[in-house]
């Protein structure tokens, strides 16, 4: 299909967009390749009051000037979802399903700054579970490079053929030596306040009944919202370096139970977090400071 590109000036209202994606009709074909989607915001500033507050509901550390590592990527999401939602793209995305998530940040973002935002649909794959979508972002200052990010998300279907694994699929294993960091609990309004923060309003954050209708036990947090509240716990990370963080999503971490934080003992940077009652490790991570050359 023909690749479509947008330019903004600000972020969209999320609601209509999620109104598209329940009613909206989509015709997608085994063969088909998605549309390669761009979208540009140029001399966008971060929005103070967002930040303060998602630092705040995150624990993030926050001096008032530095944007948190992890924020930029909430931040775009209701850019993300348009994208999902045009009407030039095939797919239903209701009940799309956040796999993995590579952030690169080349240089601390701060608030007051000007940047370009640029945003694309990278590749796709058919693979057992479904077509995997990978979404490209990337904020520069100029022509330098301070922030990238590759988000994988999975929309279920079944294909006669398949693409090769992602060469990332593999890049996080569960710990052998995993040893318990600490714990913290998920408040019962988590979801709801996340949700209003960032615009995430995914009604299986937002409505225990809600998702149970998407097969869930009840109501369960952002995962972007875990792995933040996580990074703290990682130590020996300096923030005026380069540094990466990724993610693999590996189940539900519901509302109202204790996430536990576990580290490896061998390798830095490397741990995983559980829901409380579920002994297998619901999310991967690892940060860890990198070189200036590092690229996802």
């Amino acid at each position: 299909m023909e690749a479509q590109h947008y330019q903004v000036d600000r972020l969209p209202l999320p609601l209509p967009f999620y109104f598209k994606a329940v009613l909206g009709r989509r015709r997608y074909h085994e063969g088909q390749t998605l549309p390669r989607t761009k979208l540009e915001w140029p001399g966008f500033r971060f929005t103070p009051s967002a930040v303060a507050a998602y630092a705040k509901i995150c624990a993030a550390p926050f001096d008032g000037k530095q944007v948190p590592l992890l924020f930029p990527h909430s931040y775009f999401g209701p850019l993300h979802l348009q994208m999902m939602t045009d009407e030039n793209f095939p797919l239903k995305v209701l009940g799309a399903v956040h796999l993995r998530n590579h952030v690169l940040q080349h240089a601390p973002l701060h608030l007051g700054e000007r940047y370009d935002a640029f945003l694309r649909l990278a590749e796709e794959r058919r693979r057992p579970q479904g077509l995997e979508i990978d979404f490209k972002t990337e904020i520069r200052q100029g022509s330098t490079l301070m922030w990238e990010s590759l988000s994988t998300v999975l929309v279920r279907r079944k294909f006669k053929t398949e693409d090769k694994e992602s060469p990332r699929a593999g890049l996080l294993q569960p710990l052998p030596d995993a040893t318990e960091k600490s714990s913290f609990p998920v408040p019962m309004l988590t979801g709801k306040q996340f949700g209003w923060i960032t615009k995430d309003i995914n009604p299986i954050h937002m409505s225990r009944y809600l998702a149970k209708i998407f097969g869930f036990e009840r109501d369960i947090c952002h995962g972007m919202w875990a792995l933040s509240r996580s990074l703290a716990f990682v130590e020996g990370v300096d923030w005026e370096k380069p540094v990466r963080n990724d993610a693999s999503f590996k189940g539900p971490l519901y509302m109202e139970r204790d996430i536990t934080v576990k580290i490896s003992r061998s390798a830095s940077g490397l741990f995983e977090l559980y829901s409380e009652g579920n002994e297998r490790p619901c999310m991967l991570g690892r940060l860890q400071n990198v070189g200036p050359a590092e690229r996802l």
